[in-house]
């Protein structure tokens, strides 16, 4: 099967395909320092703090369908979000 990266978004592509489309999301942002590891991929000055974005994705059973963690240097980075109310 071939994908594109359109396809990974949410409600689509292939978790849909696969009989198990999101239904719904889970977020957690967390500030923390990086390991020394993090910091040398991540290219971070020595100091800098970094975001973990942690998101689980859920199906209509509410079955964990997707887990994504995305790390990022918090100095390079502005999150922003539109919510309905």
């Amino acid at each position: 099967m071939f994908w594109k990266p359109t396809d990974l978004g949410v409600n689509g592509g292939l978790l849909a395909a696969t009989g198990h489309p999101q239904a719904r999301w889970h977020d957690t942002l967390t500030a923390r320092m990086p390991t020394a590891e993090e910091g040398q991929r991540l290219r971070m000055a020595p100091g800098t703090p970094m975001l973990v974005h942690t998101r689980t994705g859920y199906d209509a059973e509410d079955r964990v369908v997707r887990y994504m963690v995305t790390r990022m240097a918090a100095d390079r980075v502005e999150i922003s979000y539109d919510l309905d109310a």
